[in-house]
């Protein structure tokens, strides 16, 4: 009988998207969900930053930008093995590779893009993912793990301007300041100027996409940062800087307003 109980589960876990989506206890705490390739383990998530191998849905570089050199498209794209080591020891080759021209492949999720224009990057030089004993859900190709965090350290991640993330929280006012849930509601650009330079340069309003109802996970919603790191190699919208320390976009200031360190 236990044999057969342990058996259902593991079938529920499978195929059940629900499974594993974390428990929102209070209003101090959300439930982040980070994403990699079926191919990852489930890293030890212990350090607030990007792991290598893990996926990012960051918007279109438009004309004249650039993604930052550690974000690369998942298009399929071979990428040198000798120079992407590490990389290749996590994906394993599940997407192809080629021993005799010493390339591999990235996953393609170009077809399934949360929206039209942002795509899925993966992080090419994060730090490496440990093994934990932690369990993720495998919903198309991509492993979401539930991750409890408390919503001020939250912030500490390495969270880039105009990306979007999965979460899940009690109430969404709880993170509003930093991530606004995609409704397909219109903000003015001049509210937030440096989401503007992302996502519509030159235009007075800006359009968030609309996922309400598009998330892989039951009871969590996508939301899209305004705050964090600008994910693009171009120069920062006038009235703002680079925090030298935290490497957060803030308004120009003889301190940085979120870290405090001064400039």
């Amino acid at each position: 009988m236990v044999a057969m109980l342990l058996l259902s589960v593991g079938f529920t876990a499978a195929a059940n998207p629900s499974y594993l989506t974390g428990t929102v206890l209070d209003n101090s705490a959300i439930i982040r969900y980070t994403m990699f390739t079926s191919y990852d383990g489930v890293p030890d998530q212990k350090e607030a930053t990007k792991y290598l191998g893990e996926l990012t849905i960051l918007p279109t570089a438009g004309q004249g930008l650039k993604a930052l050199h550690q974000f690369t498209v998942c298009d399929g794209k071979k990428l040198s093995l000798n120079s992407n080591t590490a990389l290749f020891s996590v994906l394993q080759g599940g997407y192809g590779f080629d021993f005799d021209q010493l390339v591999f492949n990235l996953p393609d999720y170009t077809k399934q893009a949360v929206s039209p224009g942002f795509y899925y990057y993966m992080e090419q030089s994060g730090l490496y993912p440990m093994r934990g004993s932690g369990e993720g859900t495998i919903i198309k190709d991509i492993k979401y793990v539930a991750q409890n965090v408390n919503v001020l350290e939250y912030f500490d991640y390495e969270i880039c301007y105009g990306e979007i993330v999965l979460l899940k929280c009690s109430d969404e006012q709880s993170v509003i300041d930093r991530f606004i849930p995609c409704k397909g509601q219109t903000l003015k650009a001049n509210e937030y100027p440096i989401l503007a330079s992302i996502l519509s340069a030159g235009e007075n309003d800006i359009v968030l996409p609309n996922l309400q109802g598009a998330s892989p996970i039951e009871g969590a919603a996508y939301y899209i940062s305004v705050y964090g790191v600008f994910p693009f190699e171009s120069d920062i919208p006038a009235g703002y800087m680079l925090c030298r320390n935290c490497h957060k976009i803030v308004p120009s200031a003889p301190f940085c307003m979120q870290c405090g360190v001064r400039q």
